[in-house]
């Protein structure tokens, strides 16, 4: 039984699409968050409303960080040569052990076209057994 092509533009697709869908909600949570933090000045402020508002901010602040951070993502997403590629490097998928990854931007495990996939950076592991893609050097697996 031979195996379904990979198609790498739709997967390309599949990870801008998820991605934009995680920054929109970044962004709503981060505008939630900022709302909350902002005091109404023409009553008199309770301490718990202070409080609240506080925690708020701090929240927010953590969230705009996020929200960079999930932009500079998807921006780098954008640029990466989903191209064939002879050597394991940015817009590759590698195919390890039966499971497939792309050597992009981490992202959560996410299915394109019934194949499930996984992302990461390339050169760096996840911290959840991954492994470095410059020491898998597609020993155990195909390079697509």
């Amino acid at each position: 039984m031979s195996e379904a092509p990979i198609n790498k533009s739709q997967i390309r697709e599949t990870m801008l699409s998820l991605e934009a869908a995680v920054l929109e909600s970044a962004r709503e949570n981060y505008l939630d968050y900022v709302a909350t933090a902002r005091l109404d000045r023409s009553e008199p402020i309770e301490n718990d409303e202070q409080a609240q508002a506080e925690v708020a901010s701090d929240l927010a602040e953590a969230l705009d960080d996020t929200l960079n951070d999930q932009a500079d993502k998807l921006d780098r997403l954008k640029v990466i040569d989903f191209g064939p590629k002879s050597v394991v490097t940015e817009g590759a998928v590698v195919k390890l052990s039966g499971r497939l990854f792309v050597v992009a931007v981490s992202t959560s495990r996410f299915t394109c076209h019934g194949q499930d996939l996984r992302s990461d950076r390339r050169g760096e592991g996840r911290g959840d057994g991954g492994f470095r893609w410059s020491d898998a050097r597609c020993r155990a697996g195909r390079l697509i």
